[in-house]
């Protein structure tokens, strides 16, 4: 996420990123920001999922996962969960 010319350099040919992650819960606005802007900036849809829960050495995850629109608006999540993604659809209205 972190590194936008990976993405430039796919964005031709690019409709849909998948982004899996491992972001630790202090740096969730980092994940959600990053996700948002790589969307923008490659007029893509992005699908981040992110780990939930505590691993082994007590670092807490989050999760937030979401897909942001080319627009860079998030699609439904239900408020206030950690779970993973939720089903929803990608067809062009």
């Amino acid at each position: 996420m972190r590194f936008a010319d990976v993405f430039w350099r796919a964005a031709p040919g690019t409709d849909v990123y998948l982004v899996p992650a491992n972001w630790p819960s202090p740096r969730r606005l980092h994940w959600q920001t990053l996700l948002q802007a790589r969307a923008i900036e490659n007029q893509a849809y992005v699908v981040g999922c992110n780990r939930v829960g505590t691993a082994g050495d007590g670092t807490e995850h989050a999760g937030d996962s979401r897909i942001i629109s080319p627009m860079g608006s998030c699609w439904p999540r239900r408020p206030g969960s950690r779970r993973s993604c939720w089903p929803t659809s990608t067809r062009p209205r």
